[in-house]
């Protein structure tokens, strides 16, 4: 009896049909086999197996009925598909195009995604592959050509005349329709620059030296864009001699819908061109001391043309801001940016921080990120420095958060305008203790809330103390600690401090006199049973507030835990309410003593981390995770 295959199956059949058919045919053959089995066994006197054929067919049969849902599913899925309109598949090849094509974080538009771009995709070759083994993209191509407006044009040197074969083929076939170009090589730009008229984005990443080749792709978009709206050139340098180079004009100027602008590697440009952005990010040479310095007045001409800027970010900005440059000493030439939201400084001196912000006038809602702040100036002191206050009207500032993760981050948030400052450089550069400088801020006597974490000691640096910094809070009434160094902070906080330090015999003064709310956590010596327990700490402090009529209104404790979830030093219950430490502070704190707290986290508005790029933006960190919520309290 012969078994059918699946070239017998009729196109069409009804798969229950026929997996009924094998399981019949299945059956009828273990049946004449079963027979001969006990023929057989009967002749030699052995035992007989009644069972076994019928359980090998009941397997069969469990096995092909499970696999019925999925073939049919299969079958009915075939015919959809083959039914499917054309604008369907128009539809399902836009995604598959577009799905690597992104934008980079300012950079985004409505029709790309947020990621970036991966110069590693090729649309190009994409396309010749679906176009000679999919009839439909076939069909597609030709009826819907305005699915394929993102082209990625890869760095790869196989087949350069079939890939322009292939660019042109698409540049023809999509007509008018917008063109979004990402591209990691100067091949095809004669393509695309005949295609000015169409392009709605543009970006060219490329690493050659400043050279002919370079300067003649450029020289090539010399027609109108009157549709652009974004162009991003990027190119590194080789060596660490980094040449002056001037973008040349493109599109003969005539780019009126320009707003997003992104340029690396270039030191000058034709500031005429550039006259209605929203968005400028420039990086200057990573050469170092050996790069071409320029002039301020070719950075300060391309903000003065833009007044409706709203995001600006610079890095290593020595092309245009030397080390040697200071700041302005007038403030009637000011160039005004009304509409700044985001500013940004990454790699940089506090000198070069206060020449650029010398120049501009920004709005008091402004958020101002400085990040990788190097100490000094090369073979100066390190008091430069104590430049870094006058900085970005930081003097009319109205915060009311300060978060300090020592040793070097400072995050502000205020009703209005944020500040971040981050001093930590990569790996081998110098960096400096950001709490240096903290008592000099000039709007810390609007901070009511202050937040101090980090995972390691808190390394104070140049002589700055924490009596000094407490000092600096006039208005300070709540304390958040976060860090492996709550001992210092509280001690601290209960010294008293001559009220005039000129005279002998001036009377004491608390730090701080507002604060009535602390929390603290992340210390593993925040424990009941530990040997020196910075519970004592808290009650020296406690018991000094109290007597000098300051009394704490509130403390939450939240126990340090490890990985494993038990308490990091601790020996016991750390919510032991017969203490002797416990009842003792108890006397002195006027309202709530909380063990077990879930410390908050400062609330950083969602608008500052929308679209964070580690490049331009990073991300404003907040701290540590919150621990659940296991409250124990005594009033």
């Amino acid at each position: 009896m012969s078994t059918p295959s699946f070239k017998d199956i009729p196109l069409g059949s009804d798969v229950q049909d026929v997996a009924a058919s094998w399981i019949s045919s299945a059956s009828s053959m273990l049946s004449s086999l079963q027979q001969a089995e006990e023929h057989e066994a009967g002749r030699n006197g052995w035992p007989r197996n009644a069972q076994g054929g019928q359980s090998l067919v009941a397997h069969l049969e469990t096995i092909l009925m499970s696999s019925v849902r999925v073939l049919q599913r299969i079958q009915n899925a075939t015919r959809a598909v083959n039914t499917l309109p054309m604008d369907v598949w128009a539809e399902i090849f836009s995604h598959l195009q577009q799905c690597h094509c992104g934008g980079n974080f300012f950079l985004t538009h409505a029709d790309t995604h947020e990621e970036d771009f991966d110069p590693n995709f090729d649309s190009v070759r994409t396309y010749m592959t679906l176009r000679s083994v999919c009839s439909y993209w076939r069909q597609v191509i030709h009826t819907y050509p305005f699915c394929f407006t993102t082209l990625v044009l890869r760095a790869t040197k196989v087949y350069p005349s079939l890939r322009d074969r292939a660019l042109q083929e698409i540049a023809s076939l999509s007509d008018f329709t917008l063109l979004d170009v990402h591209a990691a090589t100067l091949s095809g730009m004669d393509i695309i620059a005949a295609n000015c008229h169409r392009l709605r984005s543009l970006g060219i990443m490329s690493s050659p030296p400043w050279s002919p080749s370079l300067k003649h792709a450029l020289a090539l978009f010399k027609h109108a864009a009157p549709r652009l709206e974004l162009l991003d050139l990027q190119f590194e340098h080789d060596g660490w001699e980094a040449p002056s180079c001037t973008l040349p004009l493109l599109f003969s100027g005539e780019a009126p819908k320009l707003c997003r602008l992104r340029l690396r590697g270039f030191t000058s440009w034709d500031p005429n061109q550039f006259a209605g952005l929203t968005h400028l990010s420039l990086c200057g040479s990573v050469a170092g001391h050996n790069g071409t310095i320029v002039s301020i007045d070719v950075l300060l001409g391309l903000l003065h043309g833009s007044p409706n800027l709203e995001e600006f970010y610079v890095s290593n900005p020595r092309p245009w801001i030397d080390w040697s440059e200071r700041p302005a000493e007038t403030h009637q030439n000011k160039i005004h940016l009304d509409k700044m939201r985001r500013i940004a400084m990454h790699d940089c001196y506090p000198t070069q921080i206060a020449v650029l912000s010398s120049h501009l006038s920004l709005p008091v809602d402004a958020a101002v990120s400085l990040t990788k702040v190097h100490p000094d100036r090369p073979g100066e002191d390190d008091d430069e420095s104590g430049e870094m206050p006058a900085i970005f009207n930081l003097h009319s500032s109205n915060y009311h958060s300060l978060r300090l993760g020592p040793p070097h981050d400072l995050i502000a948030i205020g009703e209005m305008g944020h500040l971040h400052i981050g001093t930590l450089g990569e790996m081998g550069l110098r960096w400096f203790s950001i709490l240096a400088f903290v008592p000099d801020l000039p709007f810390l006597d609007g901070i009511t809330e202050l937040w101090i974490g980090g995972p390691c000691e808190v390394y104070l640096g140049r002589g700055a103390h924490w009596v000094e910094i407490f000092d600096a809070l006039p208005h300070l009434t709540e304390l958040h600690l976060r860090c492996k160094d709550t001992k210092t902070i509280l001690r601290a906080l209960a010294t008293t401090p001559p009220d005039d330090e000129d005279l002998e015999y001036a009377p004491p003064r608390v730090l701080c006199s507002k604060l009535h709310k602390i929390w603290i956590a992340g210390d593993p010596a925040m424990s009941l049973y530990a040997a020196h327990s910075t519970y004592d700490d808290l009650l020296a402090l406690a018991r000094m507030r109290h007597t000098e009529g300051y009394p704490l209104r509130y403390v939450g404790i939240e126990p340090c835990v490890n990985t494993t979830g038990t308490v990091q030093g601790g020996q016991g219950d750390e919510t032991n309410w017969e203490h002797p430490l416990v009842m003792t502070i108890m006397q002195y704190i006027e309202d709530q003593l909380e063990l077990g707290a879930s410390c908050p986290l400062p609330e950083v508005p969602p608008e500052l981390n929308r679209d964070a790029h580690k490049d331009y933006w990073p991300l404003w960190d907040v701290g540590g995770h919150v621990q659940p919520d296991k409250r124990v309290s005594r009033r």
